[in-house]
């Protein structure tokens, strides 16, 4: 799977990528990522700005409860945070429901020494270890499967 952040900084090199796998078709899910990466940080922030000003508005009810003045406004204005944040966090969890199988569908990245191709056959061998072993006889666990009694 692509990381998040990789996708952010370089969305160019992973295009370049799905050019050389020859998966074009991948190419827009690219640009869905990154859209709606970018609606969940807009998300996010606005989160942590009403979090903020949940936390301020306590802050200055308590400075006016000290200080003798009315908390009415306040309360009011505090009051419908929670509910704008557990919506705006609905709406995080939606996004990243649409965004995980998009980024578990992009494929990693290719080392740059791997050729281009449009099948094995364009592989080049590198190198080979050892001798092929080729077998005409059947191995020792087909004997010994043949003479096991099945089970009717």
């Amino acid at each position: 799977m692509i990381e998040l952040k990789f996708l952010r900084e370089n969305p160019d090199t992973i295009r370049k990528d799905l050019e050389k796998r020859k998966d074009t078709s991948k190419k827009t899910l690219v640009d869905e990522a990154l859209e709606l990466d970018r609606q969940y940080r807009e998300k996010l922030a606005s989160v942590e700005n009403l979090r903020f000003r949940r936390n301020q508005a306590s802050q200055e009810i308590n400075k006016a409860k000290k200080e003798g003045r009315d908390i009415s406004k306040l309360v009011k204005e505090i009051k419908d945070i929670p509910v704008r944040v557990q919506e705006a966090e609905t709406e995080q969890a939606k996004i990243t429901e649409k965004l995980r199988p998009i980024l578990m569908s992009l494929p990693n990245i290719l080392h740059d020494s791997v050729p281009y191709g449009k099948d094995s056959g364009d592989n080049l061998i590198v190198r080979e270890f050892g001798s092929c072993l080729l077998y005409t006889s059947p191995s020792p666990r087909d004997r010994t499967r043949s003479r096991m009694p099945s089970s009717a």
